[in-house]
């Protein structure tokens, strides 16, 4: 890790289809009162619903240019500006 990255930064892993099932498998179970979580991991979850939807998007366009750049664009600002894990 360089000294610039920061521990707090999420990787663009954290926003994989399988990172978005495990946070809606575990908000299911919040719903369902079957586990009990603090506030963080609700603006998390948000973070990577968010997120997973961008890098989404990103597959979805990979073949139509004009819409793959505003998707590219989309989410690496989102990278930069707001996936860092919520304290």
């Amino acid at each position: 890790m360089s000294d610039n990255e920061s521990l707090d930064k999420l990787k663009e892993s954290d926003f994989s289809k399988e990172s978005l099932e495990k946070t809606l498998e575990d908000l299911l179970k919040l719903f369902d009162g079957k586990i009990e979580v603090a506030d963080e991991f609700i603006w998390q979850s948000q973070l990577i619903i968010e997120g997973a939807y961008y890098r989404m998007e990103l597959d979805k366009w990979k073949d139509e240019p004009t819409n793959y750049k505003y998707s590219v664009e989309r989410f690496c600002n989102f990278m930069k500006e707001r996936a860092y894990y919520v304290h």
